[in-house]
C-alpha cells in the first residue's frame, strides 16, 4: 500500500463534517446535482465544514491516448497550440471551482485534494516521454494547480487518507484504482480496514466480517453527467450513480451517509426535498 496521511482528530465534543466529492470531471460536471449537494452541505455549521476531493475533480480529455487531437499533436508536438491552451483551459476552470469551495469552509487548508487516475494523466510516463523540458512547468501539477499559493492540501494518486477512531475500524480514503466485478472487495482486500474510494462512479457499501469489529467500506458516486455520458459510454450499461459522501466525525467515532441525487431532486436523511 502506498503513503497514508492521517487527518486530524476533533477535539473532546467536536465535531468534524466532511464532504467528499469525486469524479466530477470538471466541464463534465452535473451542476443540478452538485448544486444539491452543495445546498445540503450549507446546513452543517460552518465551523464543522471539511471538504475532501477525492479524485478526478480534472478531466484531462486532451491526453487521452485514443483521443485523435491528442495523436495529431503529439506527431506534431504541437504544445503551443494545443496542450497549453488545453492546460490553461482545465486550470481557469480548477481557480473558480476551488474559489467556490474555500467560501464553503472559510479556510483553504480545510480543503484536501487527491489525485485521481485522470488527474495522473499529466504525470504518464508516455506523456513525459515527449514533454519537452521547456514545456515541463505546464504540467508540474503542484505548481500549476497554485497548492502552495492557494493552501490547500495535496495527495499524489494512489495516496490515502485516515480518518482514525479509538472504537472504529480505521476509515481510509483513497481516489481508487480498480474496476470490474465487486470493486468494494478489491479495495478492501488492500486497505485491510474500512475504505472509501471513487473512481468507478457507482455508489455502494458492503460490510466485511472480522474478529473484533464489523468493516464496512464504500463506493463514492460521481458528480459528472452521466444521461447522455461520455461518449466512451455510449450504448453501454452502467450502474452509475450522481451524489456525494458527508462523513461526520468525533473524537473516537465517524458517521457515514451517501447522499443519491434522482431526476435532478434530493431528499435529506430528514425528508426535506431539495430540487
Amino acid at each position: 500500500m502506498n503513503r497514508i496521511y492521517s487527518l486530524p482528530k476533533p477535539k473532546n465534543n467536536e465535531v468534524l463534517s466532511y464532504l467528499v466529492l469525486s469524479d466530477l470531471h470538471d466541464f463534465a460536471l452535473d451542476t443540478k446535482a452538485y448544486d444539491l449537494i452543495i445546498r445540503y452541505f450549507k446546513q452543517t455549521p460552518i465551523k464543522q465544514r471539511r471538504i475532501i476531493l477525492l479524485g478526478d475533480i480534472l478531466d484531462f480529455p486532451f491526453l487521452m491516448d485514443k483521443n485523435p487531437a491528442y495523436k495529431q499533436a503529439k506527431r506534431e508536438s504541437d504544445f503551443d497550440g494545443y496542450f497549453v491552451p488545453e492546460m490553461e483551459a482545465a486550470l481557469t476552470w480548477w481557480y473558480s471551482f476551488f474559489e467556490d469551495l474555500v467560501k464553503l469552509v472559510k479556510k483553504p487548508e480545510y480543503i484536501h485534494y487527491m489525485m485521481g487516475n485522470h488527474e495522473d494523466r499529466a504525470n504518464r510516463a508516455k506523456f513525459r516521454a515527449i514533454l519537452p523540458h521547456a514545456y515541463a512547468p505546464w504540467f508540474d501539477l503542484r505548481k500549476q494547480l497554485k497548492v502552495k499559493e492557494l493552501g490547500f492540501n495535496y495527495y499524489d494518486y494512489n495516496t490515502w487518507l485516515k480518518i482514525a477512531s479509538s472504537s472504529m475500524p480505521n476509515l481510509l480514503l483513497t481516489h481508487g484504482f480498480l474496476c470490474g466485478n465487486n470493486p468494494i472487495k478489491k479495495h478492501h482486500d488492500i486497505a485491510r480496514t474500512s475504505c472509501l474510494f471513487g473512481h468507478t462512479h457507482e455508489a455502494g457499501m458492503q460490510s466485511f466480517k472480522s474478529i473484533n469489529k464489523t468493516v464496512i467500506s464504500y463506493n463514492n458516486p460521481c458528480l459528472c453527467l452521466i444521461n447522455p455520458g461520455p461518449k466512451y459510454m455510449e450504448g453501454r450499461p452502467h450502474n452509475w450513480s450522481t451524489g456525494a459522501t458527508f462523513i461526520n466525525q468525533s473524537k473516537n467515532s465517524y458517521f457515514v451517509n451517501t447522499l443519491i441525487t434522482q431526476n435532478d431532486t434530493l431528499i435529506t436523511p430528514t425528508g426535506e426535498l431539495l430540487k
